[in-house]
C-alpha cells in the first residue's frame, strides 16, 4: 500500500512540475512548492514522533494450555508531535516446538498520549512463549514513509504455559541400595536400606524376624521391629531427547506436547514420591550443543527442571549424535536411565549397567519397555524406574 501512495505522489509531482513549466505563474509556482514541502514536513514529522514512541507488552506470566490469555500492549507517544498512524504485528514463538502466530496491531496518538490495545491468545501447545512486537511502521501523514521505533523503547513478554501432568501413580517397589552411598533418606516412607533406621514401632506378624530390634524389645518387654530407611538418591536419568536426524524428521507439535507431558508427569510423581533425580536434555548455544541438566530434589527444583524442558527447542544434526547423549552423563553413573524421544534410536550405548528405557513417539515401532506409536495413549504410561513402578 505504501508503495502504491509513493507512486501516487511521484506521479503528482510530476504534474506539479509539468505544469509550472507550461505556465510560469504564481499559482503553479504554489503548487510545485507545496508538493514539495508538505510531504518533506510530513515525512520529517514521522521521523521526530517515531523516535519518541514506546511500546510495552505485558502477559500473564503463567497460563494453562487452551486457556485464554489476556495481553496489553501499552503505546506511548512521549513527543509533542502526533502519531497519525502506526501499524506493528506481535509475535507469539513457542522456543519449544517452534510455533509461531501472529496478531496486528494499528493505533493512532496524539501528542504526549498513552494508549492500552488488549488482546487475548489462546495455545493448545506446552512451553516458553516468547511475545514480541516487529514489523513497526510509523506512517507520515501522506502515508509515503514509514519508520520503525528505537528497539530500546520496545519491551517483550514471556508466556509459561503449562504441561498437563497427570498422575502416574506412583508405587515403592523394593529394590537394592543406590549405586552411589546416598546420605539422603525419605523422612515420610520406609525401605530397605539397613544403613538407615526409618523408624522403631511394635512387632506385627509379617515382619521379617531380622528386623527385630532385640536389646529395645528386651527393655519394653515387647518385641519391637526396625523400619529401614529409604535413601533417595538420584540415581535415575530423564533424558529428554531434542534432537532430530533428517528434517523430515522433526517431530509434530502434537508429538512434541505429548512428551513434554509424559516427562512433566514422571518427573512430578518422582518428586511426589520423595525421590531425587537429574533431568537433561540437549540445548543448542553458540558454542555447539550441550546438555541442560537439573539435579532435582524437592518441589522447587522440579519447577525449575520443567522449566528448563520448557525452554528448549529441538535441534537437527546431521551425523553422529552419540557424543551429545554421552555428555548429558556429565561422567556419572545411573542405575536406571528413561529416555524420551520423538524418534527411534539406540540408546543402548548410554550405559551398559543401567537399565534403559525409551519412550518413543516415533512412527516406527522401538524395541524396548514402552513405545508409542499415536500421542492419544501416553497417559497411560507404565513402567519401572528404578523401583519406582509407574
Amino acid at each position: 500500500m505504501i508503495i502504491f501512495r509513493r507512486l501516487c505522489y511521484a506521479l503528482w509531482l510530476l504534474i506539479s512540475v509539468f505544469l509550472f513549466i507550461l505556465d510560469d505563474n504564481v499559482w503553479t509556482l504554489i503548487i510545485m512548492s507545496a508538493s514539495v514541502l508538505l510531504p518533506a514536513v510530513s515525512v520529517l514529522l514521522a521521523y521526530l514522533a517515531s523516535r519518541k514512541v514506546s511500546i510495552n507488552l505485558s502477559c500473564s506470566g503463567v497460563c494453562l494450555k487452551n486457556a485464554p490469555l489476556h495481553g496489553e500492549a501499552e503505546i506511548t507517544n512521549g513527543g509533542v508531535f502526533p502519531v497519525i498512524r502506526l501499524n506493528f504485528n506481535v509475535y507469539f514463538f513457542n522456543v519449544h516446538n517452534g510455533e509461531r502466530e501472529k496478531l496486528h496491531i494499528g493505533a493512532s496518538l496524539g501528542s504526549k498520549e498513552n494508549k492500552t490495545v488488549k488482546f487475548d491468545y489462546c495455545s493448545a501447545y506446552a512451553g516458553k512463549i516468547t511475545v514480541s512486537a516487529e514489523d513497526i511502521s510509523l506512517l507520515d501523514f501522506l502515508g509515503i514513509a514509514g519508520f520503525g521505533i528505537p528497539s530500546v523503547n520496545i519491551k517483550s513478554g514471556v508466556i509459561t504455559v503449562e504441561p498437563d501432568i497427570c498422575d502416574c501413580g506412583l508405587v515403592v517397589t523394593e529394590v537394592a541400595s543406590p549405586l552411589s552411598d546416598s546420605e539422603v533418606y525419605s523422612v515420610k516412607k520406609s525401605g530397605n536400606d539397613p544403613g538407615e533406621i526409618f523408624a522403631i514401632r511394635e512387632y506385627v506378624p509379617g515382619d521379617p524376624i531380622k528386623n527385630i530390634h532385640w536389646k529395645l524389645s528386651q527393655k519394653v518387654g515387647n518385641l519391637m521391629v526396625k523400619e529401614l530407611g529409604l535413601p533417595t538418591g538420584n540415581d535415575t536419568l530423564i533424558l529428554f531427547d531434542t534432537v532430530f536426524r533428517t528434517p523430515s524428521d522433526r517431530p509434530s507439535k502434537q508429538n512434541i506436547d505429548a512428551m513434554t507431558d509424559l516427562a512433566s508427569s514422571v518427573m512430578q510423581a518422582l518428586i511426589s514420591g520423595e525421590y531425587s533425580f537429574v533431568f537433561a536434555c540437549p540445548v543448542r548455544k553458540q558454542e555447539g550443543i550441550f546438555p541442560a541438566d537439573v539435579s532435582v530434589t524437592d518441589e522447587q527444583t522440579n519447577n525449575f527442571a520443567i522449566n528448563t524442558l520448557l525452554s528448549c527447542g529441538f535441534i537437527y544434526v546431521d551425523g553422529n549424535t552419540e557424543d551429545i547423549y554421552r555428555r548429558c552423563l556429565n561422567e556419572k553413573q545411573y542405575r536406571h536411565i528413561v529416555v524420551i524421544t520423538p524418534g527411534n534410536e539406540d540408546f543402548s550405548f548410554l550405559d551398559d549397567n543401567a537399565r534403559i528405557n525409551v519412550v518413543s513417539f516415533s512412527d516406527k515401532i522401538q524395541k524396548g519397555l514402552s513405545t508409542y506409536n499415536t500421542v492419544t495413549d501416553y497417559k497411560n504410561f507404565k513402567g519401572i524406574l528404578n523401583g519406582y513402578e509407574i
